[in-house]
């Protein structure tokens, strides 16, 4: 859907460019008649903003740079398990072109079907197997563009399960969850905070994770606050004062 905003001629790019000269000036215009004693006017701001987006978009020629190859989707359903639909497969090839293009800087990804009350195991078997593969490939595919070490990859979901097996042999939500973290120049290959025998968050030492009665709780807003710094920098963290980083989430590779 989104490739087919794109013109896909010369013809249609020059229509659309006449477009947006005509609505360029149409701003111009209502600007000149607004006194300079008032005070800039939201809408034409927000369609001068608009204009400008579209129009890069277009003399740059993205429509174009968000085309798959039949190459870029095959890494992604090649040998892949049962469960990896053709949709999930283009989705992730071009989320992996979007960002070894330089189109984008951030992705937001969704994979579901985790929400199982019932038959547990013979559900997520398949959804599991097939998260693991398109992680994979994708992790792959951004180490091999060298940007496996600028980009943060994060796994999440909103809510955990609950540790016990309810009578439908399945798992109900749970407030505890966990979250996976790859790339971005973290050091890997470690794990922040745990759980008791219960499945209960237990307290971590915000410095080194490890399990601390007397450390604190960690909880989406440490998520949040991490995500944020790692790839923005700590100076933004007062633009989202509500969340907090620890060192144990953002400790980097030496």
């Amino acid at each position: 859907l989104y490739r087919s905003m794109y013109p896909e001629t010369d013809v249609e790019t020059q229509r659309r460019l006449e477009l947006l000269d005509y609505l360029s000036s149409s701003v111009t215009r209502l600007r000149d008649k607004i006194s300079p004693n008032q005070l800039s006017n939201d809408r034409l701001d927000s369609l001068s903003n608009a204009e400008a987006k579209i129009r890069a978009q277009f003399e740059g020629d993205v429509g174009q740079r968000l085309e798959l190859t039949q190459e870029e989707i095959s890494q992604f359903t090649s040998n892949a398990p049962t469960m990896v639909r053709s949709n999930m497969a283009q989705t992730f090839a071009l989320a992996q072109k979007l960002l070894v293009g330089g189109i984008c800087d951030c992705v937001n990804l969704g994979i579901n079907g985790f929400d199982t009350h019932s038959n547990q195991s013979a559900r997520l078997e398949g959804i599991l197997g097939g998260v693991d593969f398109l992680i994979s490939q994708f992790v792959s595919g951004l180490k091999a563009a060298g940007l496996l070490d600028s980009t943060l990859i994060v796994l999440y979901s909103d809510f955990g399960r609950t540790p016990k097996i309810n009578n439908s042999n399945g798992r109900d939500h749970w407030p505890v969850g966990g979250a996976l973290m790859i790339g971005g120049g973290i050091q890997g290959g470690r794990t922040v905070g745990g759980t008791d025998d219960d499945m209960r968050a237990e307290s971590i030492n915000s410095e080194t994770g490890e399990i601390d009665a007397n450390g604190i709780q960690i909880n989406p807003t440490h998520l949040g606050g991490a995500v944020l710094e790692l790839t923005l920098g700590s100076e933004y963290m007062g633009f989202r004062n509500y969340l907090e980083s620890i060192p144990a989430l953002t400790k980097l590779k030496t």
